[in-house]
Formats: C-alpha cells, structure tokens, sequence
C-alpha cells in the first residue's frame, strides 16, 4: 500500500474516513503518524512537524498513514511519510459545515465565544450581522469561518484574496490525489477505494447514533450572498473540488454508479447486522463476492471495531507500534 495523508477538515464528514484509515491500519499492521501527547497533533498552527511521536531511532520502522488534526503542510508531511504518499482531504458546503461546527464546538466543546452568541436562534443571530460576529468571533479559531480553507494551509490574510486562492487551488490539485466530497460520501469512497486499490470491506463504516444533528436552514437571497462574500475561501474550494470531483467521477467509467450501488448494498447489510436490525441472529454474516469487491464475512468482532471511536483507534494504533517497539 502507498503511504497516505488525509487532511481532516474540521466537520467535513473527516472523522469518519480517519477511523476507516485508523481501521486499515490496525488491520494490515501499518503505522500511524501521532501527536506526542492527546489525540490532534495541530490544529491552529502549521509548523507542526515537531508535535508527531517520533520513532525509535536505528529501527526500521516508517509511517504510512497520517490522518490526523493537522493545517496541511506539505513539507512538514515529508518529514514523516515517503515520497509516493497520496494526498486525500475531504470538504463539505460551506454552510453545512458552519453551522454543524457551530453547534458541535459550542455545545461539546463548550467554546465561550460560541455560546455567547444570544437569542433563540443563534445561527439566525451570526446571519443578521456577519462582519461583527466574524470580527467578535475571531475567524479560524472558533472554526466557523473559512475552516476548511485554514485547514489546507490558507494563510488566513489570503482568505479573501480570489487570486492568491485560485493560485492556491491549482497548486493544490498538483499535490492531491483525491478530495472527496460529503455530499457525495459514498460516492467519494468508492473513489478512495479505486485509487488505493481496497475492497469493500476496507471502506465499511456504521452511522454511529450519538451524532449531532442541527435543524435546516432557508437562507434569503441576501444572506446567501453576504454569506458567500464572507466565507469566499471556502466556497471557491469546495466548488472547485467539487468540478474536480465530479471530472474524476466521469473518468470512472459507466460502471461507476454500479459499484457505488453495490456498495451501497453492502454498507447496509452489514449497519443492519451489526445494530441488530437484520433478520437472524447468527454471529456472523457472509457477503457475497461481486464484480467490484471479494467474499468477506462480518463477526460480531467486527461489528464491535466499526463502532470504535477516533479516540479508541487511535490508543490502539499507539499500543500497536509500542508493541513492535518502533515508537519512541
């Protein structure tokens, strides 16, 4: 397997696909790049090459997979993973990402500055008079305006410069081999499963039921637009991997949708047996090979270890390089 690099961005669907490398990674016995102490490396600054546990010196041992809180930096990533490493991000809507970050860094993480925004509605608060929240709030460090850019490296007095961002784009394209879409979830892991050459059961994921949900929101055609207007960085990056996105999804070829089908199929059989909603109650369930993907079976076992948290993955991911006394 190539080395890979995920940059997570904050509420963009990207603990989900971190856990389904973290999985991977316990299950093939490869090595996961960790911060020194807690379970982010960074997620403000982006000289973070010195925060990742380092590994014993004179072993062999190497990283293979980085996939966690990090602002990308592609010569702090080098320090880590070798030269044919691929590059894989996810982005969201920016909208959707904004308020799921709101409510999410407000209520469980208990952000002061979020939960001092007044009124019933909050988010409807932010929308009345963006520029003053945006200024009170204090951008990137609340994660609710322009997250996403700040995350790929967008140095945040460029957050509104069209130019340097388009520049920024393209000098992105040349380093990533996949940006997957939330919007497109599936869509997009199939499309990770082709460029690592995986197979379905790599891919698996539950919808976990602790997630956190947030109401639908009707923007009027001035918010939309002040929205955007402050929020450019991100806009102009989703849309453009989204163009991106969907020239990949073309290239696949009309057995594409087929696949994503089939693994459609796939992903809720086995949510169905493993949260109990399936018919039977036997320990294991068998899924059929198909044109896309081998026989796999699904134990109670593995039920339990798609239910696993990032923070659980990453404990063991740590316990399993301490075993093979490579990390330092």
């Amino acid at each position: 397997m190539a080395p890979e690099f995920g940059v997570t961005v904050h509420k963009a669907g990207s603990t989900t696909v971190t856990n389904i490398l973290y999985r991977f990674a316990l299950t093939h016995d490869l090595n996961v790049a960790l911060p020194r102490n807690g379970f982010q490396i960074a997620q403000r600054v982006s000289d973070w090459a010195n925060r990742v546990q380092p590994l014993v010196p004179g072993t062999a041992g190497h990283y293979d997979i980085l996939a966690t809180h990090v602002v990308f930096n592609d010569t702090a990533a080098k320090q880590w993973l070798p030269r044919d490493t691929k590059y894989v991000a996810i982005v969201r809507q920016p909208f959707e990402q904004f308020v799921s970050a709101f409510y999410y860094y407000r209520d469980l993480f208990h952000i002061k500055r979020l939960q001092m925004v007044p009124g019933d509605d909050p988010i409807q608060t932010i929308l009345f008079n963006l520029e003053k929240w945006d200024a009170e709030l204090r951008g990137c460090g609340t994660m609710i305006s322009n997250r996403m850019s700040c995350d790929f490296g967008v140095p945040f007095d460029q957050l509104r410069n069209s130019s340097f961002l388009q520049s920024y784009l393209n000098s992105l394209d040349r380093l990533f081999h996949l940006v997957m879409i939330a919007e497109f979830f599936n869509e997009s892991l199939v499309l990770l499963k082709r460029t690592l050459s995986w197979s379905f059961k790599d891919i698996l994921y539950i919808n976990l039921s602790n997630k956190h949900k947030h109401r639908k929101y009707n923007l009027t055609p001035a918010q939309k637009e002040n929205f955007r207007k402050t929020r450019l960085a991100d806009f102009m990056l989703y849309e453009h991997f989204v163009r991106i996105f969907r020239q990949k999804v073309a290239a696949e070829g009309d057995n594409f949708a087929d696949e994503v089908r089939s693994f459609n199929r796939v992903r809720t059989d086995v949510e169905e047996f493993c949260t109990g909603r399936g018919n039977g109650t036997n320990a294991t369930r068998i899924i059929a090979a198909s044109r896309y993907s081998p026989c796999f079976i699904v134990t109670s076992a593995d039920c339990e270890f798609l239910s696993q948290d990032f923070r659980q993955l990453t404990s063991q991911n740590r316990q399993s390089m301490r075993k093979k006394g490579i990390l330092l």
